[in-house]
């Protein structure tokens, strides 16, 4: 049973995405509990963010298992 979740977002300009090896620092964190989650679902709505950024995010489920998730990026 998961009972929450950990959501770290990083933003960078689109002419000036990091490599792809490159570490990313994450600057914005949100605590969230279990609302989102439904079953085996993930559901999280991100806050308004400025268009023309490339945003990463890392997710790390809050539970017995508490394995992080990969990265993503959202263009």
């Amino acid at each position: 049973m998961f009972t929450g979740a950990r959501v770290y977002i990083a933003q960078f300009p689109l002419n000036n995405p990091p490599c792809d090896e490159c570490p990313i620092e994450y600057h914005d964190r949100y605590d969230l509990g279990s609302e989102v989650f439904s079953g085996e679902k993930f559901l999280y709505r991100v806050p308004q963010r400025a268009k023309g950024k490339i945003y990463y995010f890392r997710v790390n489920i809050i539970g017995p298992e508490g394995v992080p998730s990969n990265q993503v990026r959202v263009e």
